[in-house]
């Protein structure tokens, strides 16, 4: 009901990224940044039971695996609160347009981030792009073609409305430019892809890390 209100929903948003099998997870959890542990790169082939994907790694896994359970859940509890703040931060008392504006963007983002992930996964998936009440919770599934078109026309419609520069930890518009690029990236479609980039490079915001093997120790 107030601007204080409106942020903590966009904290909110933010926050559910933060689910052990999305990005904050470890090997033992395997969210986005731990997928190759479910391969050979991982090693892990040798995984037992106890570990959430060890079914994928060995090749056996069924409809009841439950790293695909778990990652469904924490993806549409995150896209859940990102409609709820699309659909509603426009009503909110006291809250000035361009930061509306700005707010929606973010969870544009988070939204389209999590649907091409949930696309590359699970191929057609239901692509909710509203609240939901009960009686319209069983939703049937979206072919990935539209899925895909869609979080494409979502990153580029955002990209202008994201600011060069924002606080640590906020989605920017650079972030928004290379999330895009990735798209194009998975979809084959090179040129696009590496347009994008280029802008990224030509914002002047970004530079390579001058030492891999240091790049992800606490320090860095």
């Amino acid at each position: 009901q107030t601007p204080e209100d409106a942020f903590s929903g966009l904290v909110a948003c933010y926050d559910a990224l933060t689910s052990r099998y999305l990005y904050s997870g470890g090997a033992y959890e395997c969210g986005m940044f731990y997928l190759d542990c479910m391969t050979d790169n991982g090693g892990h082939f040798n995984w037992n039971g106890w570990m959430p994907g060890y079914d994928i790694c060995n090749g056996t896994a069924t409809p009841s695996c439950s790293f695909s359970r778990l990652v469904w859940q924490a993806a549409y509890e995150a896209i859940k609160r990102c409609n709820a703040l699309i659909a509603n931060v426009d009503n909110i008392e006291g809250l000035d347009a361009a930061t509306a504006k700005l707010y929606k963007a973010e969870a544009k983002f988070m939204r389209s981030d999590l649907y091409h992930f949930m696309a590359m996964g699970f191929h057609d998936v239901p692509y909710i792009t509203a609240p939901q009440s009960i009686t319209e919770a069983d939703t049937e599934k979206t072919d990935r073609a539209t899925i895909i078109n869609g979080v494409i026309s979502e990153f580029t419609e955002i990209i202008n409305d994201l600011p060069v520069d924002a606080e640590s930890g906020r989605i920017t518009k650079g972030a928004a430019m290379a999330r895009l690029a990735r798209v194009y990236l998975y979809e084959g479609q090179w040129d696009k892809a590496a347009d994008l980039y280029k802008q990224v490079i030509a914002l002047g915001k970004y530079e390579l890390f001058n030492d891999y093997s240091t790049l992800f120790t606490p320090a860095n």
